[in-house]
């Protein structure tokens, strides 16, 4: 999967904004059913605008990686991305790009989003602890699913790995190749256009 024209190297434009409402996702995978981020991440007390802070600064690491650039969309029916909680939390977040028929080279799909499990445990600390979730960690990892990385083989040594651990919260040197083949080098420009398909697995 990729954003932007229908070749490998060339730079996208993704438009994301934070739901202000809950919102149903038909036929997704993932984040079928979500709602806004409240005052307070849960019981871990982190306001919303530290979410938000923490987000952009994941974006801005895709885009220092990669030919990927994240815009600030009007509301959630014009983004290409929304982002929220999960309505039935499960796990500690997911991706999803819906709905999510078939595998075919660049077809068209539906917006995308990354829904956080409201009752887990986040903090921004990224103190080593791996039982208490780093948000940005998990919104670099999740954001990379987005734009078509699945997960690197291993539990340790890309923020695409599987496993959660708290050793980096920076896109490492084969989650950037990817990104790369896909978008190209950063600082690359394109105008927003929808997502299109490639084989790949995101959760």
């Amino acid at each position: 999967m990729k954003w932007g024209a229908d070749r490998s190297g060339t730079p996208a434009v993704i438009r994301y904004a934070f739901l202000s409402a809950a919102l149903s996702r038909p036929g997704a995978v993932n984040c079928g059913e979500m709602r806004p981020i409240a005052a307070t991440l849960s019981a871990s007390g982190i306001p919303f605008t530290t979410v938000v802070t923490e987000f952009r600064a994941a974006f801005d690491s895709w885009e220092a990686a990669a030919g990927v650039r994240f815009e600030a969309a009007e509301s959630a029916e014009t983004a290409d991305l929304v982002i929220g909680l999960q309505a039935r939390p499960r796990g500690i977040a997911y991706a999803d790009i819906a709905p999510r028929k078939t595998y075919v080279l660049f077809g068209a799909t539906s917006p995308a989003a990354i829904c956080l499990n409201p009752i887990a445990d986040w903090e921004t600390a990224f103190d080593g602890d791996d039982l208490t979730y780093d948000i940005r960690y998990v919104a670099v990892h999740e954001t990379g699913h987005i734009l078509g990385l699945d997960h690197a083989g291993g539990r340790e040594g890309r923020i695409m790995s599987f496993g959660y651990s708290e050793r980096f919260r920076v896109p490492q040197p084969g989650d950037i190749a990817g990104a790369r083949f896909l978008y190209g080098p950063p600082g690359e420009q394109a105008a927003p256009r929808r997502a299109g398909f490639l084989p790949a697995s995101l959760d």
